[in-house]
């Protein structure tokens, strides 16, 4: 059985902002400074805004090299 350590950092975890109308998700990297100040997300995919939602999600090895071509 592995043993795992409480204080390991995952670094499949990763930011997300996920719209709250389509579900689409955003690296929150990629996300402006002025959504942060505003609280106020629009979404580029469906065009509306809505509030800052962010999410923590484990990458998954398909979007990991989404994530590396960007």
């Amino acid at each position: 059985m592995p043993t795992t350590i409480p204080n390991e950092m995952n670094h499949s975890l990763l930011h997300f902002h996920v719209c709250v109308h389509c579900g689409s998700s955003f690296r929150r990297e990629d996300v402006e400074g002025r959504v942060h100040t505003t609280g106020l997300f629009l979404c580029s995919k469906c065009g509306r805004e809505g509030p800052l939602n962010i999410e923590i999600r484990e990458l998954q090895s398909d979007e990991s090299q989404i994530l590396k071509t960007e």
